[in-house]
């Protein structure tokens, strides 16, 4: 693993949790390092979470059987945080956190707030540009030119055709 993507708020290793299948499979969040069998730091009663408890929700899949390669917090940080609207793809950023470990600090910035959100109401909805960070804009542009143009086509009336050319041959 790229040493700009570890964090040491994680354990090495998963913790072992009851009431899992005995094939359970932890999975490890790409950017924040915790494991799908983490405790939730937020409570999950009565959210729209709730199957997960008391784990930390994952950006697919069920409580038994989480799928993809990150924590639902930052699942949803990569998303609204403008992060793929900017890098493209998920690869592409941890390759440019490779190269310049600050773009995962303001990731992780991110990441923690959106969990201080979550503990100070479970309930919240995540709107990371108004709540956590500043909304980031992007432009882009795209030019197409074409080498050929159309032969012109003009209609005329067959009496005039007939006074410049001659006599039209029927087809």
């Amino acid at each position: 693993m790229p040493r700009s993507i570890q964090s040491s708020a994680a354990p090495d290793t998963p913790a072992e949790v009851e009431g899992l299948p005995a094939d359970y499979k932890a999975k490890r969040c790409r950017y924040c390092k915790h494991w799908s069998n983490s405790l939730c730091p937020w409570p999950l009663a009565n959210t729209v979470l709730t199957n997960w408890s008391p784990l930390l929700p994952w950006s697919r899949g069920s409580r038994s059987k989480p799928m993809g390669d990150c924590c639902k917090v930052c699942y949803i940080v990569w998303n609204q945080g403008g992060y793929e609207a900017e890098y493209g793809t998920e690869d592409r950023f941890v390759r440019c956190c490779d190269s310049n470990p600050t773009l995962l600090h303001s990731f992780l910035e991110k990441r923690t707030q959106v969990v201080k959100m979550k503990r100070a109401d479970p309930h919240c909805r995540f709107r990371v540009e108004l709540n956590v960070g500043p909304l980031q804009s992007l432009s882009t542009s795209k030019a197409s030119t074409q080498g050929l143009e159309a032969p012109e086509v003009h209609f005329v009336e067959l009496s005039e055709y007939e006074k410049e050319y001659g006599a039209a041959q029927p087809d």
